[in-house]
């Protein structure tokens, strides 16, 4: 039960600092939704600001293992250059985040044995958006580090898709 409240206190928290944390001047479809595929698989929603996003999932991980996780990105569009219509619409972003995890077999993320993990999260990668801002697909790397109930690596990554409304 005490997992479950943790839980709910860092939705709240990510909520409440995503929408206070910068000057929300986004495009006309700032908000999407879709699946992740990989380490972990779940669903991800992204907001996008000015230069910059709020990045949410719930997860399933390999290791039997549920995690939520919210980030914060730094947009860089362009990066790519704009040789063509398909790399104009191309967009760099490293970020930094957090990461909870809960575990049905009592193992939590890195082989934790309390079923309970918090780490830091440092999510970089691509994306492309259609032309008309309606879809996204994008591919992220991201390494991290657990700090609680034991320091230890983590690893992520994944592809994906978002609708935008």
């Amino acid at each position: 039960m005490r997992e479950r409240g943790m839980t709910k206190k860092f939705a709240i928290i990510a909520i409440v600092l995503g929408v206070f944390a910068t000057d929300v001047r986004a495009e006309s479809r700032p908000f999407g939704l879709g699946i992740i595929l990989g380490q972990p698989t779940g669903i991800t929603g992204k907001y996008l600001m000015d230069s910059n996003a709020i990045d949410a999932g719930i997860a399933y991980s390999f290791g039997s293992s549920l995690l939520i996780y919210g980030d914060y990105h730094w947009l860089f569009p362009g990066f790519f250059g704009n040789s063509s219509e398909f790399v104009g619409a191309m967009t760099a972003y490293v970020g930094g985040g957090l990461v909870l995890s809960t575990s049905e077999n009592r193992t939590g993320v890195a082989g934790s044995t309390t079923g309970f993990g918090v780490g830091v999260r440092v999510p970089f990668g691509a994306s492309w958006r259609s032309a008309d801002h309606r879809f996204e697909v994008f591919l992220e790397l991201v390494p991290g580090i657990l700090i609680a109930p034991r320091t230890a690596a983590l690893f992520e990554g994944g592809i994906g898709g978002r609708f935008y409304f």
